[in-house]
């Protein structure tokens, strides 16, 4: 039994054996790998962003990475033309003494910034642009013999006036030191040579060829007093307790009729024969500038949250007399704006219910009105009924 036992092994032995001589046989007939010394691939390594080995063709537009919020803060959104259309706002409007020309102040609240421009009349097209920026535009005058446009900046405290053929800045006035002229600029001189301003408790005379202004020493005014320049003589309309006639040369003046109570403002006619006068209450005195005597007075009734008027004009004869009462939105709804449209011999008024709008001005003719809708739109009225006119134009 042992024989056998030992017999079956030593065949093991053998099998085993032979296989492992036929594994090391085949083995040696095959490359060493084992013991070849490894090879490094002098490659360029690859560059994400130019590499485009084994990788298929994006046809689709590549998006933009989305600016953060600080960029977004810092670079502010620019409305698109449609917008624009809806966001100006016609601030201030003035006609040129010829009835050709319109400057505009508008405002975009969709870029917070002002825009000064004139227009041609006849086309609706912009002529110049004289000033577009953040600093905020108030009061626009042209001189009587339509050269020159000067206009009032109030963050810089300054007047600045351009030649109108041009487009020409022409001048700047800054304030004197530690004053500010605030929103007083009054207007020219009837010979065009000069603008008017008040800075504080002074007035001054802005020469417009040598640039200096000058202060008429003799004039004493406080924020309480109202004043015009008269068109067609050289004198300031100054209200106080009483109506004061100042010479714009040398500042002297002199009492020419009393006032029957505070006033808030003042409106010459285009030919300067007329003055109007609005009071605190809310009347209107019209008053001979010839006879320096009272012509009559204008009286509403007060309602619907009358305070006062925004705004007042006399056309060129003085005959016509158009206001914007300040009045309580809720009592005529919040998408209107009224005007009142004055006969000043008879002292019948006309409401004009227009919309939503921000001037409403005389034409330099005296015979139509000019109405800024909030669109950026003018509508034409008839001076004499408030009936529209002539087509609308869009500065």
């Amino acid at each position: 039994m042992k024989v056998l036992v030992l017999g079956g092994v030593g065949v093991l032995v053998v099998v085993l054996l032979a296989a492992g001589a036929v594994f090391y046989l085949n083995r040696k007939t095959e490359p060493d790998q084992a013991s070849a010394p490894p090879v490094k691939l002098q490659t360029k390594p690859k560059n994400p962003e130019t590499d485009q080995t084994n990788k298929p063709l994006d046809t689709k537009p590549q998006s933009k990475a989305k600016p953060t919020a600080k960029q977004l803060k810092e670079v502010p959104r620019v409305p698109s033309p449609t917008e624009l259309a809806k966001l100006a706002y016609v601030q201030e409007l003035v006609f040129a003494p010829d009835g050709k020309l319109l400057a505009t102040i508008q405002f975009f609240s969709g870029r917070a910034h002002y825009a000064l421009q004139i227009w041609d009349l006849a086309s609706g097209k912009e002529l110049l642009k004289l000033h577009e920026g953040n600093d905020s535009v108030e009061q626009i005058f042209f001189s009587p013999d339509g050269q020159f446009l000067a206009c009032f900046f109030f963050h810089h405290s300054k007047v600045k006036v351009w030649e109108v053929s041009s487009g020409k800045l022409t001048q700047t006035f800054k304030a004197p030191p530690n004053t500010v002229f605030g929103d007083r600029l009054l207007g020219f001189s009837p010979d065009s040579k000069a603008a008017f301003a008040a800075a504080d408790k002074n007035v001054y005379r802005l020469n417009i060829e040598d640039g200096q202004a000058q202060m008429l020493e003799r004039i004493q005014v406080n924020s309480d007093h109202r004043m015009a320049a008269m068109p067609t003589a050289p004198f300031i309309a100054l209200a106080g307790k009483s109506l004061f006639l100042l010479d714009e040369m040398n500042g002297l003046g002199k009492s020419v009729c009393p006032l029957s109570g505070a006033t808030t403002q003042m409106a010459f006619s285009g030919d300067g024969k007329t003055l109007a006068v609005c009071y605190v209450e809310g009347h209107i005195d019209i008053i001979d500038t010839e006879s320096w005597t009272l012509k009559t007075t204008q009286r509403r009734e007060k309602s619907e949250g009358f305070t006062d008027y925004l705004r007042f004009s006399l056309n060129r004869d003085g005959k016509y007399l158009v206001g914007v009462p300040d009045l309580d939105p809720k009592a005529f709804g919040d998408d209107e704006r009224r005007a009142e449209l004055w006969d000043v011999a008879s002292g019948d008024m006309r409401k004009l219910t227009l919309g939503l709008f921000s001037q409403i001005v005389f034409s330099p003719d005296g015979n139509t009105l000019a109405v800024a809708q909030s669109n950026s739109y003018l509508r034409f009225l008839d001076a004499k009924t408030g009936k529209p006119g002539e087509g609308s134009k869009n500065p």
